[in-house]
C-alpha cells in the first residue's frame, strides 16, 4: 500500500491517466491533420487560381464584363461563369470554415471584391432569369465578409472602402492585360 491505496488502485489511476492523456494527443494529431488539410485546400485553390486555364477564363470573363452593357455581355456572349463558380466555392468553403477568413481576405480579397461589384448587373439577370434568389448567395456572403474584414483591418468606413466604377473598370482592365 502506497499512501493509503491498494495495489489495484494504483492500477486504475495509472490506467485512467494514460487514457486521458491518450485521448489528449489524439485530439491534437486530429487537430493538425485538419488544419494541414485547410492549408492544403488553400494552396490547390490559389494554384487553381493562378493556373494558366483559369488566367485565361479570367481574361475572357473581364473582357466580356468591360464590353457588357447593363450587364448583358455584348453581341449576345454567353459568360462563362467558371469566375463566379469559382468564388462561390470559395464562400462556401470560408462559411463553413474549411477555410481561414484572413488568408483568403489576404490571398483573394481584392479579386473578390473587383469581380463581384463588376459581375453585378450579371448576377441580378441570373436571379430574375433564372427566379431563384440564391444563385451565387456564397459569393455574395463571401464579399460582404471580405469589406467587413477590410474595414476591420485598415480601420476605415464602409463608404472609405467602396469602389468607385473607375477603379471596377481598372481592375477588369489589369486582368485582361495581366495575361
Amino acid at each position: 500500500m502506497l499512501l493509503g491505496l491498494a495495489a489495484d488502485a494504483w492500477i486504475a489511476i495509472g490506467t485512467w491517466v494514460l487514457v486521458i492523456v491518450t485521448a489528449i494527443f489524439m485530439w491534437r494529431q486530429t487537430q493538425v491533420a485538419k488544419e494541414a488539410a485547410r492549408l492544403q485546400l488553400f494552396v490547390s485553390l490559389t494554384q487553381e487560381w493562378q493556373g494558366l486555364t483559369m488566367r485565361s477564363i479570367r481574361k475572357q470573363f473581364a473582357l466580356a464584363l468591360l464590353k457588357a452593357e447593363d450587364g448583358k455581355p455584348a453581341g449576345g456572349i454567353e459568360l462563362d461563369e467558371t469566375v463566379l463558380e469559382f468564388f462561390e466555392s470559395l464562400g462556401y468553403l470560408t462559411k463553413t470554415g474549411l477555410l481561414d477568413e484572413r488568408i483568403v481576405w489576404n490571398y483573394f480579397s481584392f479579386a473578390i471584391m473587383g469581380y463581384c461589384l463588376a459581375a453585378k448587373p450579371v448576377i441580378l439577370g441570373l436571379i430574375h432569369s433564372e427566379n431563384d434568389e440564391v444563385i451565387y448567395g456564397e459569393f455574395g456572403w463571401l464579399n460582404r465578409r471580405m469589406l467587413q474584414l477590410d474595414q476591420e483591418l485598415r480601420g476605415k468606413s464602409e463608404k472609405e472602402i467602396q469602389w468607385p466604377s473607375e477603379k471596377v473598370k481598372s481592375f477588369l482592365q489589369s486582368e485582361v492585360d495581366m495575361f
